[in-house]
């Protein structure tokens, strides 16, 4: 039994968890962490064999007739709307003028779905979603540990325009990849069901994406993390366990981002980021490992000691309510060093519009330039007016760009916004696909935690909605659709929300939607 997925009903019933599904889906977050590794799976050389190994897992189940059990309502609506959405994404093909890019695109779509079909049959057939939870948090830390010691060895490769371009390829990408796991591995760190050495490993790891991430130097990862984190403390029930983990992680960022900035610094102004890098390094290793003690320890505490419920509940509520200060006395400090709020943002907008770089000269946090993508944007939107419903065809949203910019930007083949990418693309049928589908498994999530979810399955989702809103809101500012290693974890913890978290809830069910997942791909396949 796994208590972490208790489901309590009428009847109490317990989910069992299997080795064998739980094996593999850690396979498939661990993916989207070798993606991470290798350009973030961007080329279709990278992602097309994680495609052919999910299609071969979805079919292998569907041989043993695991695929014959999904989740009820919820879980169907999910499934229904995801592959109603990648059938429209094929359709677009008939009116691209490039089929070749949309070919891409509707492949990548495919393997969204083949993703999140083989998550959501593998938690019903017993997988574990706490081990899942781990190892999407522990792969990018893998990751992140084997990339700092090649950060002074690699300069040249691994950063540019002063920022740290990292194993995935882009620097924005590179920090979501580091960052999207974030809120999980809080949850990881702080639950009592997971062993000290796990909790210790996970909160080191953590440590080291954290700081990674800050040499991206990343303004949307900094907004989607400010936007995510009431959400973790709102949702997830364990919020005193939430800000004992948050603890040494912050206290980390806040010992080393002075020195990590100064790589950027001296970048910019010429100087010797090499030797910046030489100093702070041991600095990240040692945090890293303090916090690793610290959850160890804890760890440790948490196997002798438990405090009573009340006490518990208290501190939580105290918890929250910091949380809920500490914004309302940023949002006041903000406000009271700007003298007319609204025409201080009116001037944020601006800069935002025209790409004014002031600011910069001291940390790109500190910058509003939107670097092009006030006229990416608003070309995506004209686009969706001119074809509101068909859209302009899946992936073709870089035709139009260079015929309506302004001036140019470089090389852009997405509007760098995925609402707007998707409406512009696919138009209102596939909008409503695609959001009725994110509103499917947000619901079921939401309708669950609120339901009859032990105090460990609403941790659970209170981590994963946090991940979420990660995910969404820096998506919102680039193109991670197109990059499988930050979007496919977000896919597979949509699909934790709608499986099922007791066998009780799992009816039976044609196969048809597989079957036409799997048909499509083998279409694809053969046609591109």
């Amino acid at each position: 039994m796994d208590d972490s997925q208790e489901f309590y009903s009428k009847r109490h019933v317990k989910r069992r968890v299997r080795p064998a599904p739980t094996l593999a889906l850690i396979a498939v977050v661990l993916l989207a962490s070798w993606m991470g590794y290798a350009g973030g799976g961007y080329f279709v050389g990278d992602w097309a064999p994680v495609a052919f190994i999910l299609a071969t897992l979805v079919l292998v189940v569907s041989v043993i007739g695991a695929l014959r059990v999904v989740p009820s309502g919820w879980g169907v609506a999910a499934i229904g709307l995801f592959i109603a959405y990648m059938t429209w994404t094929f359709f677009s093909l008939l009116w691209s003028p490039n089929q070749g890019d949309a070919w891409v695109g509707a492949g990548q779509t495919l393997l969204y779905l083949l993703a999140f079909c083989a998550a959501m049959t593998l938690i019903a057939q017993g997988a574990s979603r706490r081990w899942t939870l781990v190892a999407s948090a522990v792969g990018p830390a893998v990751v992140a540990a084997l990339t700092i010691p090649t950060l002074i060895p690699r300069l040249d490769e691994i950063f540019y325009n002063n920022r740290l371009f990292g194993t995935v390829g882009y620097y924005n990408g590179e920090a979501a990849f580091l960052l999207v796991p974030f809120w999980v591995s809080v949850y990881a760190a702080g639950s009592r069901r997971v062993s000290p050495i796990v909790r210790s490993v996970v909160l080191a790891g953590t440590v080291l994406g954290a700081e990674l991430a800050v040499l991206a130097q990343s303004r949307g990862a900094l907004v989607a993390m400010a936007v995510s984190l009431p959400v973790f403390f709102l949702f997830s029930g364990k919020r005193l366990r939430g800000l004992l983990a948050l603890a040494p992680i912050v206290a980390s960022l806040l010992i080393t981002f002075p020195e990590l900035n100064r790589v950027y610094l001296e970048f910019l102004n010429e100087g010797s980021p090499s030797a910046a890098l030489d100093q702070v390094i041991p600095t990240m290793w040692l945090t890293a490992a303090g916090a690793g003690l610290y959850g160890l320890l804890w760890g440790f505490i948490d196997r002798q000691w438990r405090p009573p419920v009340s006490v518990v509940r208290l501190v939580g509520g105290i918890a929250l309510a910091a949380v809920a200060v500490a914004l309302i006395v940023g949002a006041s400090t903000a406000r009271d060093r700007v003298e007319n709020p609204v025409g201080w943002a009116g001037q944020k907008w601006e800069a935002f519009k025209t790409n004014d770089r002031a600011g910069q000269e001291q940390s790109r946090y500190l910058s509003a330039s939107g670097s092009g993508r006030y006229t990416l944007w608003r070309v995506a939107w004209d686009d969706f007016v001119s074809n509101p419903v068909l859209g302009v065809g899946t992936h073709n949203y870089e035709a139009t760009y260079y015929q309506k910019r302004d001036r140019s930007y470089g090389y852009v083949q997405q509007p760098h916004m995925l609402p707007l990418e998707v409406l512009a693309e696919r138009g209102v049928v596939g909008g409503l696909l695609f959001f009725g589908f994110l509103a499917v498994c947000l619901s079921a999530g939401l309708w669950r935690r609120f339901g009859n979810l032990g105090s460990e399955g609403k941790a659970q989702v209170g981590a994963i909605m946090a991940a979420l809103a990660y995910w969404f809101v820096h998506s919102s500012a680039e193109w991670f659709w197109q990059m499988p290693a930050v979007t496919l974890p977000a896919v597979v913890y949509l699909a934790m929300l709608v499986a099922p978290w007791s066998r009780s809830e799992g009816v039976i069910i044609a196969r048809w939607p597989l079957r036409l997942a799997g048909a499509a791909f083998a279409v694809g396949r053969s046609l591109s």
